[in-house]
């Protein structure tokens, strides 16, 4: 597990909270650029919707499913797989995201095969967590 924290948790996006990344202004360069590592990207950055709070939480999150899985959640090769694997797990959104997508967006996604989505449990296995009685045995050491 350590090998993978120092591989890959430096490549976290910087969040807004800490006011480490700039986001771009009415007076900023229009050449911006958000890099964020594609495997973590949310699906607001994926479809152009923008970038929030709410991306920095989901790029968290796939590092830490990362983590537990000790494999990439959505190992997409290019932000069209990237979408596929997102939706072939979490499923299609519905209505309420997809009006908030530009229409030629939304007309694609549409297009998309429609996926249901996986229970937590088929995502994350009981064998990927330690039973309770670990857990309480290494509480004990630090608490």
């Amino acid at each position: 597990m350590s090998r993978f924290v120092s591989s890959n948790v430096h490549r976290l996006p910087r969040i807004h909270q800490r006011k480490l990344m700039l986001m771009p202004t009415s007076h900023s360069s229009p050449n911006f650029y958000v890099n964020v590592t594609s495997y973590y990207r949310a699906p607001e950055v994926i479809l152009g919707m923008g970038y929030s709070e709410n991306v920095d939480i989901w790029s968290v999150g796939c590092i830490f499913a990362e983590m537990v899985l000790e494999r990439i959640l959505f190992p997409g090769y290019d932000h069209i797989d990237q979408w596929t694997k997102i939706t072939e797990e979490l499923g299609t959104p519905g209505p309420e995201f997809m009006n908030r997508l530009e229409y030629a967006v939304r007309n694609y996604v549409m297009s998309r095969p429609k996926n249901e989505p996986r229970s937590f449990t088929e995502l994350f296995p009981d064998d990927r967590f330690p039973p309770p009685s670990t857990v309480s045995y290494f509480n004990s050491f630090f608490f």
